[in-house]
């Protein structure tokens, strides 16, 4: 199977919050290799300058979380509500809430974490010493 590069196309990543057991669809653009990079420098700094007691974990943890939340185009109508009322990411839709980021990151910081992990780091799985075509992937998908 070749890697097929789609440019331009939404993606989706569903995510299980645990808490109350519900998923949420992000609707998101891969990020490009430019973005890749700026992110794994701006963890390694903050991380580097947090064992060094310059700064918190807390601040890696805040790049993860603006770092995702440019990249969250919205999530799938239905999936947020506010009061038992829909609250969507869409503006045509007319239940938009231009305010629904700032929902994210006050009361969802950790699902927003997650997946930025997923779409920044955890892109794919490497396996040593294994002569390894797609067939052999299937069903070993690794999950962190």
């Amino acid at each position: 199977m070749a890697l097929e590069l789609e440019l331009g196309k939404d993606q989706v990543l569903a995510i299980k919050d645990i808490n109350n057991d519900t998923v949420l669809h992000f609707i998101f653009d891969e990020p490009d290799s430019d973005e890749i990079i700026k992110y794994r420098s701006a963890i390694t700094k903050k991380s580097v300058e947090a064992a060094l007691g310059n700064k918190t974990n807390e601040d890696v943890q805040w790049v993860q979380t603006e770092f995702g939340l440019k990249k969250i185009k919205g999530l799938a109508e239905g999936d947020l509500t506010i009061k038992g009322k829909p609250v969507s990411t869409d503006p045509k839709s007319e239940n938009y809430y231009s305010e629904w980021r700032e929902i994210l990151k006050k009361n969802f910081a950790y699902l927003i974490i997650r997946f930025t992990e997923q779409i920044f780091e955890n892109k794919c799985m490497i396996v040593k010493n294994e002569a390894a075509n797609a067939d052999f992937f299937d069903g070993n998908t690794a999950h962190s």
